[in-house]
């Protein structure tokens, strides 16, 4: 007798996305976005091929961590 696999059921329903899929919600490039309390999400333009990257900006203390994702 052959087995079936079971397979289990998608997770997007539990993820909770950030950002509409239109870009009305989406930083224009050099905006900054508050996605919350001390969140920023800036979009840096580059001056090359890759025409930008998106950071998070999170507020720490009397600075700021920069993280490049």
């Amino acid at each position: 007798m052959q087995q079936t696999a079971k397979v289990k059921p998608r997770m997007t329903s539990l993820l909770e996305f950030l950002f509409a899929k239109s870009r009305c919600h989406m930083p224009m490039l050099g905006e900054v976005h508050k996605v919350a309390a001390g969140v920023y999400r800036p979009r840096m333009p580059l001056p090359f091929t890759l025409e930008r990257i998106n950071l998070w900006l999170f507020a720490d203390g009397d600075g700021w961590t920069i993280v490049d994702c």
